[in-house]
């Protein structure tokens, strides 16, 4: 079986999963070029940034069967550089895209009853509200 799922297409860019391939592609849309592509197997749900700058993407949380703790699960991608600006462990599909203020100067995600806030697409510095 062959499994092609688009993100939302935005004005420059589309992300594809191709499940037999088990990755997903970032191809720009004017030229048809393959900008980056990221080993995803299990990728199930792709979401751009307002300004196209960032790619969500996420995947079913799995633990391991000795109990350890799984490996993070939702990943955010530059989309010029193709680099992983930080990973986050995200156990549930419902409400599991960040969202971005439509400048991206704020970027907010639900964790455990909490929002954690990130300016300016820097994700290694997060505050907190309850």
């Amino acid at each position: 079986m062959f499994l092609i799922v688009l993100a939302i297409v935005k004005p420059y860019f589309v992300a594809e999963v191709i499940s037999f391939e088990t990755r997903v592609n970032i191809i720009s849309v004017t030229n048809k070029e393959l900008l980056h592509s990221f080993d995803l197997p299990k990728a199930v749900c792709l979401e751009f940034s307002p300004k196209n700058t960032v790619l969500a993407t996420w995947q079913p949380y799995t633990t391991s069967k000795d109990g350890t703790a799984g490996v993070p699960n939702l990943q955010l991608y530059d989309v010029k550089t193709g680099t992983c600006l930080k990973s986050f462990i995200q156990k549930k599909m419902q409400n599991w895209c960040p969202s971005w203020s439509e400048d991206e100067t704020i970027c907010a995600r639900n964790v455990n009853n909490e929002v954690h806030f990130f300016e300016n697409n820097n994700f290694s510095m997060e505050r907190f509200m309850k």
